[in-house]
């Protein structure tokens, strides 16, 4: 019996059990053995052909230089550590405040099994901030990032790398690298929109449940889809667009509708997804009866008035899952990529299309120009414009407001601009399309690409599941669940010791509500920085922000 294994097990399993039996059932290394320091702390050495032998801590005194690595380090809040060693850098980085949660990513499961039963590191691996990937695929990677890090609650993401370690398996460390940074690029790009948006978000869909609890007729499922998105291009796809079959079902996203309107082509539905207040500009003439406004359950309730058929989704949105589980299951779609054709091609894909095609999807300004015409811009900046601001002043300033433009040089001469959010938007659609069962091909663009590689062979005989579009039954009035989700945001647990243990004391649904707070959260933390400097004082002023939002919405006026 190895008691100090044994004790780092025990550890280990109260906060990852899978893994510590994953290990318990490793085969030790034999090139790691265990040398004792001049200080009297053992130091893990591993041995590498030709003799050479690596040290994976000091081998006068780990203890010191584990404290001269954190004091030296400017890493706090969710700190990822690159290497396990012994533990020493590790535990010194988890005294007092300064480490929310920490992830500790090392490869070799022989490796750590060996550690592990020759350095007792019960400390560390017990305490709740701490979780230990050993191995790990890049999915798995990059799902426990997503599913773990909340900015808002645990602050920024800092990396620690303990070189020893990484040095012995830097192609592995090296691809976890890659893996840590794109994931946290996601993951700050989308606690940016929260920090924005967050509190909007929440306020829309509280004032939208009364109007979605009425029962809508369904959309029957669909083969062929024709998407018209609000790029220059679509002009040029006007003409085949009208001429299309009547089996091809026409979605129209938000922006692109009056183009459409202004050439008296009529969609079979339009899809919105902005929860700003701007989106209601794309609406200044009513929609056909018969075109449904399929609208994000967070978009602006104003919307709500500018169709006779109106249909509601549910997105990724914390309280919109929520709702959808507790009160009234909506049809769900995928809005992770940003922006409104991404979600039309998720509509598509949902209502059972085998193929797309997507009209003015440039995600770049092709020669200058930012949209087609007839889209809301054109009459906006027509009616700003004076003697000092021309119009073509104005769509200058639009297009140039960002700093970070980039020229791109066409082989045929022309030319395009491009920004990062629009290739992120770009790429995005190219992710989708790689993963869908459901063709999608783009007309090219000024650029002469599409935005993805289409392959039929692969796809045009892909048996689909055909389901109708539609939401649930509620399972009670409105007001009745807003009340019933305000009795639960009032008795939530009030935030005390750290984040990481906070978050496990509390009971699946505890956490669900906690969840539903975040976005809020975060747009709050932004405006209003001084009334919520720590992660509980945010939490208790975001609740007592959703408080004030449910009690006027139960009792109005």
């Amino acid at each position: 019996m190895n008691r100090i294994l044994d004790r780092n097990l025990l550890a280990l399993s109260s906060n990852t059990p899978s893994l510590a039996d994953r290990i318990s059932a490793a085969d030790p290394d034999p090139s790691v053995s265990i040398e004792m320091t001049r200080s009297g702390l053992p130091v893990p050495v591993v041995s590498r052909s030709g003799g050479a032998r690596f040290w994976l801590h000091s081998a006068f005194d780990p203890a010191r230089e584990a404290t001269r690595m954190s004091e030296n380090s400017a890493a706090r809040g969710f700190i990822v550590f690159f290497g396990l060693g012994a533990g020493y850098h590790i535990q010194s980085f988890l005294k007092g405040e300064r480490c929310s949660a920490a992830l500790v990513v090392d490869f070799g499961i022989s490796t750590i099994r060996t550690l592990l039963e020759s350095v007792d590191m019960a400390n560390v691996l017990a305490d709740r901030r701490v979780s230990l990937l050993v191995d790990p695929e890049d999915e798995e990677l990059s799902s426990f990032l997503k599913g773990k890090y909340v900015p808002v609650l645990f602050g920024d993401l800092s990396t620690v790398i303990h070189r020893p370690c990484v040095e012995l398996r830097d192609g592995d460390f090296g691809r976890a690298a890659d893996v840590l940074k794109d994931t946290v690029s996601q993951i700050s790009a989308d606690y940016s929109v929260q920090a924005f948006f967050g509190k909007r978000w929440f306020l829309n869909i509280v004032r939208n449940l009364p109007v979605a609890e009425r029962p809508v007729r369904p959309l029957p499922p669909i083969r062929e889809a024709i998407i018209t998105a609000a790029g220059p291009s679509l002009e040029a796809g006007l003409a085949a667009i009208a001429a299309r079959g009547r089996d091809t079902f026409l979605i129209a996203t938000d922006t692109s509708w009056p183009v459409l309107r202004r050439s008296g082509i009529l969609p079979d539905a339009v899809v919105s997804i902005d929860c700003q207040h701007i989106s209601y500009y794309h609406f200044f003439g009513r929609l056909p009866c018969s075109a449904p406004l399929v609208l994000d359950l967070a978009s602006p309730h104003v919307l709500t008035k500018r169709a006779d058929s109106l249909m509601f989704f549910s997105s990724g949105h914390p309280f919109c899952r929520f709702i959808a589980e507790h009160w009234k299951p909506f049809p769900l779609l995928d809005t992770s990529g940003g922006n409104v054709s991404y979600a039309a091609a998720s509509f598509a894909e949902t209502l059972g299309a085998v193929r797309a095609t997507i009209y003015g999807a440039d995600f770049s300004y092709p020669m200058g120009k930012s949209y087609a015409r007839g889209t809301y811009i054109y009459p906006y900046f027509e009616y700003r414009s004076d003697r000092l601001k021309p119009v073509e002043s104005l769509f200058q300033s639009f297009m140039f407001r960002n700093q970070l433009l980039e020229r791109i040089p066409e082989p045929d001469g022309r030319f395009r601009y491009e920004t990062e959010p629009l290739s992120r938007y770009r790429v995005a659609l190219e992710r989708f399309e790689r993963k869908s069962p459901m063709e999608i091909v783009s007309i090219p663009r000024h650029d002469g690409r599409s935005c993805g590689p289409a392959r039929p062979d692969e796809k045009n005989g892909a048996r689909r599941d055909m389901r109708l579009f539609s939401s649930g039954r509620t399972s009670s009035t409105s007001e009745r669940f807003l009340a019933g989700y305000r009795d639960m945001v009032a008795a939530f647990p009030s935030p005390s010791g750290g984040q990481s243990d906070y978050l496990r004391r509390l009971a699946p649904m505890e956490r669900d509500i906690l969840t539903t707070l975040l976005p809020a959260a975060s747009a709050i933390k932004r405006s209003t920085p001084r009334r919520a400097e720590t992660w509980s004082e945010l939490v208790e002023e975001t609740r007592r922000w959703t408080l004030e939002i449910l009690d006027s919405a139960i009792s109005p006026g």
